[in-house]
């Protein structure tokens, strides 16, 4: 499976290469599953949210809020056994 790929910049300006796994709209904000790994194998997950930035442009920025984080959390959850019970993806 081909996976986008996207800059990820940390606080001091590092770019890190990630893979978007999977994206999912809730009450109209965007989402992002992904992993700054090469690798599949073992990877650290994270989920961004499409922010705007001071200048109007848009951004990701981690989602601080565990309420709006476990929520979305369960939707990508969900995506994930949809995909799994349609053969998309296959569970290692």
């Amino acid at each position: 499976m081909k996976y986008e790929t996207i800059p990820l910049y940390a606080e001091d300006g590092t770019e890190v290469s990630a893979k978007v796994l999977s994206m999912v709209e809730r009450d109209g904000e965007e989402y992002y599953l992904v992993t700054p790994d090469d690798s599949l194998d073992e990877v650290d997950l994270y989920i961004l949210k499409v922010v705007e930035d001071e200048d109007g442009s848009k951004c990701f920025a981690e989602v601080e809020d565990e309420d709006e984080y476990d929520e979305v959390a369960a939707a990508f959850e969900e995506a994930i056994e949809v995909l799994n019970e349609e053969g998309l993806i296959e569970e290692n």
